[in-house]
């Protein structure tokens, strides 16, 4: 392996472990366990650094950086460079709240990816604890609901909208659900049951919140892998009569769930052409951010700046955009929004960073972590096309504790076969 130092790459696998355990607890408490883990990364680089000059070489360096885990490394680094760029010196608000919740969970992840080091064991207790972090995030959740008899769920420790809530339980039941079905029963009865315990709490209070992506892309990547699994390992006719079952039991279940109405809600919104409705609003601004990426592919409207270029239509044309689509803090939309502010070519390269795990997760999907891994990276992505994770610090700290663990974990079965 080209670990330099394995045994302190192991101690901060451990921390980002305990992070994800007590995430949906409170956000604020995992933050701080990520930050020790970026300063203890930091000065391991900064021994690496100085090794190689005092060695007079720098292949260590490269060694250590021409791994999937490095090349994630680089790829953040540029995202963090891309949106100080573009973020330095205005006085936008949602450029400084921006620049805030991108820059330090991308600087810290930048240093950690390449030194994440796991083991056989590490790798037993990272199926443990991915069902632990989403009941420690649903049960509350849940509990919540129905003592205050709310309508809509808000919160689980600190992350207070429904959507991010929905969003970051969806990433960890992908990821439990990718685990799951690729695990020998045989050998582990006890985790399967647990982790599917774990994922119906999951399930339920993803539907409890109202967030209609979440629910939709962990149904539907869960839908993939049993398709993916079961086509591989018993075949075409027993796979598709168990997706029937599924999707005869989703039929008849989704209808019951309070998450229903707003569901055919935004069927009923679309055919009715509703401008105002949460799906109508999105098409607006959308629309909008269209006209500003083509009048400004290169440099984009500036983060947060996008309502002064729609005030300026507004001027010419009142009804350019309905009222309700004119004061949006983002776009709704990870891609649009990150080609919208910061231009084409460092909006793209902004986005790198998000798809760089789902292309190793497909690479290696003949690996239980494999799997887990595309599952949890395609939700994140998917629920990308009607929010923006990667401006809130919530969504991309998750994220990116989950998704370091798994890659770590899927690069070190690879290295482990390729050494053998």
């Amino acid at each position: 392996m080209n670990h330099h130092f394995p045994i302190a790459g192991q101690f901060l696998t451990v921390l980002l472990l305990i992070a994800l355990a007590v995430f949906g607890l409170n956000y604020h408490i995992a933050k701080p366990i990520v930050h020790i883990t970026g300063i203890i990364a930091l000065t391991l680089w900064t021994k690496l650094i100085w090794d190689a000059i005092q060695d007079q070489s720098f292949d260590m360096i490269k060694k250590q950086l021409n791994t999937p885990l490095g090349h994630m490394s680089i790829l953040l680094a540029i995202a963090m460079v891309v949106v100080i760029v573009t973020t330095t010196g205005s006085e936008a608000v949602m450029a400084k709240r921006f620049s805030h919740d991108f820059v330090v969970p991308a600087l810290c992840f930048s240093t950690i990816f390449p030194f994440l080091v796991m083991n056989e064991r590490l790798i037993s207790v990272l199926a443990w604890i991915i069902p632990v972090a989403i009941l420690t995030m649903s049960v509350p959740g849940i509990d919540e609901y129905y003592q205050a008899n709310q309508s809509w769920l808000r919160i689980s420790g600190t992350i207070e909208l429904p959507i991010i809530y929905g969003m970051n339980l969806a990433i960890l039941c992908g990821a439990s659900i990718g685990l799951t079905i690729t695990s020998r029963i045989q050998y582990r009865p006890i985790l399967i049951i647990f982790s599917l315990i774990a994922v119906a709490c999951g399930l339920w209070a993803i539907a409890l919140s109202g967030s209609r992506a979440p629910l939709l892309s962990i149904i539907l990547i869960t839908l993939c892998c049993i398709a993916y699994q079961g086509y591989r390992h018993i075949g075409m006719v027993k796979t598709f009569s168990i997706l029937f079952i599924l999707l005869a039991g989703i039929t008849f279940t989704l209808p019951k769930l309070p998450i229903y109405e707003r569901l055919t809600y935004a069927i009923k919104s679309v055919e009715n052409n509703d401008r105002e409705s949460s799906l109508g609003l999105r098409f607006e601004i959308w629309r909008g951010a269209k006209d500003i990426i083509i009048e400004h592919p290169l440099r984009g409207s500036g983060a947060g700046k996008h309502n002064e270029l729609f005030a300026e239509k507004l001027k010419d044309d009142n009804d350019y955009l309905t009222s309700g689509a004119r004061s949006f803090i983002h776009l709704h939309n990870d891609t649009i929004n990150a080609i919208t502010w910061m231009g084409i070519p460092l909006g793209l390269l902004f986005l790198l960073f998000s798809w760089q795990p789902l292309i190793y997760g497909l690479r290696h999907l003949n690996k239980p972590v494999g799997l887990a891994l595309a599952a949890a990276s395609s939700i994140y992505l998917m629920n990308g096309l009607t929010n923006t994770p990667s401006i809130r610090a919530t969504s991309l700290t998750l994220f990116l504790i989950v998704i370091s663990l798994l890659m770590s974990a899927c690069y070190q079965s690879t290295d482990k076969e390729s050494a053998s």
